[in-house]
């Protein structure tokens, strides 16, 4: 997938398109809130898939074991890849291997290159690829009318492959990271699970049409998500700072309004790149 300058215009526009849609509310919240489900069965392997670098590291893996033709994945590739971008250190490159090895994301096999060790992703990775994308089919549904139910379209060969070329090709090309064009996310990234965090806030912002303001138990997320409280209050202190929320009383805030409306955008724009590379027209 070519990422030109009016693609991303495209892009955009079924953005707009998608904000304008009087199902979008229950678009965002139904991913906002299915997004911690498909982790919730072992939040222990979780923490190890969704932490920034990891993430990189096993989605180049499954993207280019499943490119006809190119370069096998290998650590050499991604030292190429990922340290030269500046993602990651190769120190960071060897410990975030070992923890996707460890908890049964990838596994390390001979190559023909006795120098060299192929690295590709288990079944468990791969079911994950596509349960995400038939999470942000679902929502998608919402808004505009599919083809075929979204648990068969994400498993029709490709489809997740498309997903993974969508996210690798830019940042290969540009090192595009998502926090470039939404700073409001990077406060909730900058710590693990603080991502699910995001999303539990922004789901139930939507919910209160009203304004009334958003009540979050630093207790009872860090109890669903597996973390300590002080971890939640750490993501939560670190949004603040950054006034992306407000606080308005004790476990209450509000996102001030440019990030919400911000945020609202970030969603659209995930679920038009979604339907760009899954080829659903949303105009």
């Amino acid at each position: 997938m070519e990422v030109t300058p009016s693609f991303m215009h495209e892009v955009e526009r079924d953005a707009e398109v998608l904000l304008a849609n009087t199902g979008f509310s229950e678009a965002l919240i139904r991913f906002c809130e299915g997004l911690p489900s498909l982790y919730a069965g072992d939040w222990a392997a979780s923490r190890a898939i969704v932490e920034t670098r990891r993430w990189a590291v096993a989605l180049f893996i499954t993207y280019q074991q499943g490119l006809p033709g190119a370069e096998p994945p290998t650590r050499a590739l991604l030292d190429r890849v990922l340290v030269r971008s500046g993602l990651t250190g190769r120190h960071g490159l060897r410990g975030a291997l070992a923890v996707l090895i460890g908890r049964g994301f990838v596994v390390e096999q001979a190559h023909s290159d006795r120098r060299a060790r192929l690295l590709s992703p288990t079944p468990k990775l791969t079911d994950l690829y596509a349960a995400s994308l038939a999470l942000r089919l679902r929502a998608l549904g919402v808004v505009r009318p599919l083809p075929d139910e979204p648990e068969r379209m994400a498993t029709v060969p490709g489809a997740a492959h498309a997903m993974l070329a969508a996210t690798a090709e830019p940042f290969m090309a540009t090192g595009f990271q998502l926090h470039q064009d939404y700073p409001e996310v990077k406060p909730f990234t900058e710590r693990l699970l603080g991502y699910f965090v995001l999303h539990a806030l922004l789901a139930q912002a939507e919910r209160n049409a009203t304004g009334d303001p958003i009540r979050a138990s630093p207790v009872l997320l860090a109890r669903e998500l597996s973390v300590s409280r002080s971890h939640v209050e750490k993501v939560l202190a670190g949004a603040v700072a950054a006034r992306v929320l407000v606080p308005v009383a004790r476990g209450a805030w509000r996102f001030t309004p440019e990030a919400h409306d911000r945020l609202r955008r970030w969603i659209a724009t995930e679920l038009a790149w979604t339907a760009r590379h899954q080829r659903i027209p949303v105009r």
